[in-house]
């Protein structure tokens, strides 16, 4: 499949808090935890050893969500691969904001690095490892990101454009050419479109059989009268065609001549 770039984020910290997972009206699991990165290094003016920590909010969809709520806890180490998202959001003074945060969604990537609970254990074996041996362990730094206005990762919702109900994004389809990268229709909406399509043809057998009937050529031939008589150029080009026809028709030593009518 085409693309028109590459939107990968690839994580590995501790998770900062417990964290907090909701599940959606048709059953999908939503999980948001805050995960540290530190990068250490030595001042060579000073000679003293420094730290910088980051914090960062990660979103985990569908069945990762399930195994996060089960296994994951404050301070244990993971790994995460996903992509960045910014979402809209206002907050309690109607005020429009913007958070982007590390999306892992269904081509995401989680694995359990350390723990000492068998549980854990168990959990990490069950994903796909790229890491043999575990990272060092160390304090956990403190948690200073305040993330407590940002709303909960929910559902998002879309508009179909054929039956016009909400529905979740993911009941539509793929399409990278629209502006939201999702078709206008919902699945359903589309299935019974495809339906319709495949009947076609026989609607058109069927039409066809009627305007070859005497009640279809009757009602044609009533349409034609009425469409000719609203327009009125065009019933005078019709008029002067019908004639000389009928003169060829008459005399078949007519020269035919080949008209121009500009309709």
């Amino acid at each position: 499949m085409a693309s028109r770039g590459v939107n990968k984020v690839i994580i590995l910290g501790r998770v900062g808090q417990d964290p907090e997972v909701r599940y959606s009206p048709s059953g999908t699991a939503f999980a948001n935890l805050t995960v540290a990165t530190s990068e250490q290094w030595r001042d060579k003016q000073t000679g003293e050893q420094k730290e910088l920590t980051e914090w960062h909010r990660v979103a985990v969809v569908g069945k990762l969500a399930e195994v996060v709520s089960q296994y994951v806890k404050k301070g244990d180490q993971v790994y995460f691969e996903g992509m960045l998202r910014t979402r809209k959001w206002q907050d309690q003074s109607g005020q429009d904001r913007y958070t982007t945060e590390v999306h892992v969604g269904i081509n995401g990537v989680m694995q359990m690095l350390g723990g000492t609970g068998d549980s854990k254990q168990q959990a990490a074996s069950k994903q796909p490892r790229k890491h043999q041996q575990s990272a060092p362990q160390h304090s956990e730094p403190p948690m200073n990101f305040d993330d407590s206005d940002i709303p909960f990762l929910g559902v998002s919702m879309k508009t179909c454009s054929r039956c016009n109900q909400q529905k979740e994004e993911r009941d539509f389809q793929i399409r990278r050419a629209s502006n939201d990268g999702l078709t206008a229709a919902c699945r359903v909406c589309l299935a019974e479109y495809d339906k319709e399509r495949a009947g076609l043809p026989h609607r058109v057998s069927a039409r066809r059989d009627y305007q070859s009937s005497d009640r279809g050529r009757e009602r044609c031939n009533a349409a034609k009268k009425r469409f000719i008589k609203r327009n009125p150029w065009k019933r005078k080009a019709h008029i002067i065609v019908g004639n000389f026809f009928a003169r060829w028709e008459a005399n078949s030593t007519i020269t035919v001549r080949v008209l121009r009518i500009r309709m």
